[in-house]
């Protein structure tokens, strides 16, 4: 049930996110439905998230929609960059998230 509410909503909303209760298998849920048309890149990793935080933009350039974010609340001031990514580009599903806290 929750992998079609997955589908189903990537189809309507610019950010489908699942947080705290299921982070278990968020990742592979998004993997599984979206591994062919999203990259993945995981904030978990030091370096990868260094980089995310002292140069959100480039970062953005790098990993370039659709994409699946995990761990997203380690910087959640690359929203507001994903928010002007995505005014400028509204299109449903191109920002998948995962987190291990509910801080949205």
């Amino acid at each position: 049930y929750l992998l079609y509410i997955i589908f189903f909503n990537h189809h309507f909303y610019a950010i489908v996110q699942i947080s705290n209760g299921v982070k278990v298998s968020a990742v592979g849920y998004f993997q599984m439905l979206f591994s062919r048309t999203h990259t993945f890149v995981s904030l978990e990793d030091p370096d990868i998230r260094i980089r995310a935080r002292e140069d959100p933009r480039s970062f953005l350039n790098q990993y370039k929609p659709p994409l699946i974010i995990d761990e997203i609340q380690y910087i959640p001031e690359l929203l507001s960059y994903v928010k002007t990514e995505i005014d400028e580009n509204r299109k449903p599903g191109q920002w998948l998230f995962t987190d291990s806290q509910n801080f949205i």
